[in-house]
């Protein structure tokens, strides 16, 4: 449900988006193309309709009501056969990809696709942690609770999409993090 949620309201800002970028697009023209990168991808990876094999069951399986955890590992389990049975890489380089992330052969393919990993992810596990224990010290102290009857009474008013707008705003300007501004609101 929240994925067709987020289609359905996404869908405006993309069409926008598409309309925005075709408009800046035809006002401006490429004028030169560098083949350079272009070669780059050829040489280092067998291009094909394969690739698209992880994202397409990321995108496909949530909306057939399948959980988001196994769509997750069916993706995860798709890429990883094509990297090693079309791709040619080693099953120990998948692994290492899973732990530290991508890193390309060439530096200017890894200024564009290096990165990920779970070894990236520890900063943002830290960061939701820190954000639920003020969440759950936010509730549990009550701390909070005018603010919250406050807020309620301004959504009765002006409507919850502009309230909980100017309320991120302001948590996010507070805590200077998205997560915790998140969590607050």
């Amino acid at each position: 449900s929240n994925v067709k949620m987020l289609l359905r309201t996404g869908m405006l800002p993309f069409i926008i988006c598409c309309a925005v970028y075709s408009v800046f697009s035809a006002m401006n023209p490429l004028t030169h193309i560098d083949r350079t990168l272009i070669e780059m991808f050829e040489r280092e990876f067998t291009l094909s309709l394969w690739a698209f094999v992880p994202a397409v069951f990321m995108i496909i399986m949530p909306l057939l009501r399948i959980k988001l955890i196994t769509s997750m590992w069916t993706s995860i389990i798709f890429g990883s056969l094509i990297a090693v049975f079309i791709q040619k890489v080693s099953i120990l380089e998948v692994i290492k990809s899973w732990l530290l992330g991508y890193e390309a052969p060439n530096e200017s393919l890894g200024s564009i696709l290096n990165g990920g990993g779970l070894a990236s992810m520890i900063t943002l596990l830290f960061i939701l942690l820190l954000s639920c224990a003020y969440s759950g010290l936010f509730n549990g102290t009550k701390m909070l609770e005018n603010v919250q009857e406050n807020l309620a009474d301004y959504c009765q008013r002006f409507g919850r999409f502009p309230v909980m707008l100017v309320t991120s705003f302001f948590s996010a300007a507070i805590f200077c993090n998205q997560t915790i501004a998140s969590l607050i609101c």
